[in-house]
């Protein structure tokens, strides 16, 4: 059985539908539960057939629906998924999202249940895996995006501020800030001030420059809730205003357009190696491990492992 934790990450549909061709090859049949342990908590589990589950690795977001299951962190909720597994007999549960995603992943397998996890985050801060299903189509999409903003900023000699998600790990941000050339890149590590922007901005406009972007990646804390969170990069462009009169700076939040993204040929790729590759490890009999990219080749690390930052 497979279900997609957390938020959505292109390459999830091409993944599910990896899992079902593997899994009728060998005449299994796959399962797949609605919106992620919550669908494991009450039951919401569906089989995967040819009108589900073939011909969606190109769709955007998620076909299983993803999230996250407060009930399941409690013994009633973790209680209810082990009755439901048993109902269903599903020996398997294949788990796509990100380190969060394989807590529970962890916790399932505390339970008795063969788990294997399959890293799926734009964030791509899974460590063990050079690259997670999201990441190439988070980054081709922010920067069409981005290259769709140049021309009016150019047009009108604008100043832009373009913020990324990115959470606790720089590496969307940075790569999108490389590729479309961004007279500054704002990372968790290397924050600037108002004061820097408007230097550097204005330094850029002396030498001829008339139109200047910054790729920032979102300020977000843990215990932060959405509003405030806009509210904090609201204040800092406000910060911006004030130390130019005549601004012409604006904010641009591209937000879950990237997790939105069609699908990369390269995510697509990944899905169909690392569904196979999950099916593989059952069929050898291996579980409590998750699925990860290593110089071009699959490999399998155990669960415990996953999180750790090399």
């Amino acid at each position: 059985m497979v279900l997609a934790s957390g938020g959505d990450s292109a390459g999830m549909n091409a993944c599910v539908e990896s899992i079902f061709i593997a899994c009728r090859s060998r005449g299994w049949q796959a399962m797949g539960a609605i919106g992620g342990y919550e669908g494991l908590v009450t039951g919401n589990i569906v089989m995967l057939t040819p009108d589900n589950a073939r011909n969606i690795g190109h769709m955007t977001g998620c076909t299983l629906k993803a999230g996250r299951s407060e009930s399941f962190m409690t013994k009633q909720g973790q209680d209810s998924c082990l009755q439901n597994l048993n109902r269903h007999k599903i020996n398997c549960v294949i788990v796509l999202g990100g380190n969060g995603s394989f807590k529970g992943a962890t916790t399932l397998e505390k339970l008795g249940v063969p788990v294997i996890g399959i890293p799926c985050t734009i964030d791509n801060d899974v460590y063990f895996t050079r690259e997670s299903l999201g990441f190439s189509s988070a980054v081709e999409e922010s920067v069409r995006l981005i290259d769709r903003l140049k021309g009016t900023m150019q047009t009108n000699d604008r100043d832009h501020v373009v913020q990324l998600m990115g959470w606790h790990e720089k590496g969307l941000t940075q790569m999108v800030g490389e590729a479309t050339f961004a007279e500054i890149i704002d990372t968790i590590d290397n924050r600037h001030t108002p004061k820097q922007v408007i230097e550097i901005f204005d330094r850029n406009r002396k030498a001829g420059n008339t139109s200047n972007m910054m790729v920032m990646q979102e300020k977000r804390k843990d215990s932060i809730d959405v509003v405030s969170e806009a509210l904090e990069a609201v204040n800092y462009l406000q910060d911006l205003t004030r130390l130019t009169p005549a601004s012409k700076i604006r904010l641009n939040t591209l937000g879950h357009l990237q997790r939105g993204a069609t699908p990369s040929g390269r995510d697509r790729w990944l899905g169909h190696h690392y569904g196979k590759k999950a099916i593989e490890l059952i069929e050898a009999g291996q579980s409590g491990v998750a699925v990860g990219m290593v110089r071009e080749n699959v490999i399998a690390v155990p669960l415990a492992k996953s999180g750790q930052k090399s």
